[in-house]
C-alpha cells in the first residue's frame, strides 16, 4: 500500500525533480570509484517532518531520525551490497540503526528493473523488493542489500529516498 497521501506523494515528486542532484555517492567508501546520484534532503521540512511522522506511523516505533538521502541510479550505475549500520552522527551509541526506503518514480512496470537485494549470507539467499511508486521498505541497518538501476529501455532516472533511523 501507499506510504504517503496523495498530495503528500506529489510534494515528494515535485522535490525530487529540482536540479540539486550531485555525482559521487558510493554504497561504500572504500568503493568511491562505483557512483551514483545523490540529493541531500535533511534540510527539507517535508522529509525530516512529514514523512518521518508517517514512517513512525507505519512502522509503529518512533525512531530519531539521522539524516535523509535521496538516491538516483541511471542504467549501469548498479548499487553494491552493503549495511547501513552506521554511528548516529551525533556519536550517541547503543541504537539501532534502521533504513526506510521509499521509492520515488511515477510509474512503474515489472519489466522495468530496479529492485533492491537483500543478501542473506547465513541462509544463502537473496530476497528481491520491487520499486513500486510510493511503496518502502524497513530493515535493520546490518542488512547486507543494494539497488539496481532501471533497463535501459525503460526510465531515465531510479530514485529511492534513504532515511537513516535509530530506535
Amino acid at each position: 500500500s501507499d506510504i504517503l497521501t496523495n498530495s503528500e506523494w506529489e510534494t515528494c515528486l515535485e522535490l525530487v525533480k529540482r536540479p540539486r542532484w550531485e555525482y559521487g555517492r558510493a554504497s561504500l567508501p572504500s568503493t568511491e570509484l562505483i557512483t551514483f546520484w545523490k540529493m541531500s534532503l535533511s534540510d527539507e521540512n517535508f522529509f525530516t517532518d512529514t514523512v518521518k511522522n508517517r514512517i513512525d506511523e507505519v512502522t509503529g516505533k518512533i525512531h530519531q531520525l539521522d539524516k535523509v538521502v535521496a538516491n538516483g541510479q541511471t542504467f549501469g550505475q548498479a548499487g553494491q551490497y552493503h549495511p547501513d549500520n552506521e554511528v548516529h552522527s551525533s556519536g550517541q551509541v547503543g541504537l539501532s540503526a534502521r533504513t526506510f526506503l521509499i521509492y520515488c518514480n511515477e510509474d512503474y512496470l515489472p519489466d522495468m528493473g530496479g529492485h533492491t537485494y537483500f543478501w542473506n549470507k547465513k541462509d544463502k539467499e537473496i530476497i528481491v523488493t520491487t520499486p513500486w511508486p510510493n511503496s518502502g521498505v524497513y530493515f535493520s541497518g546490518d542488512e547486507l542489500h543494494k539497488g539496481m538501476p532501471f533497463n535501459r529501455q525503460t526510465h531515465p532516472l531510479r530514485i529511492s529516498i534513504a532515511f537513516t533511523l535509530f530506535c
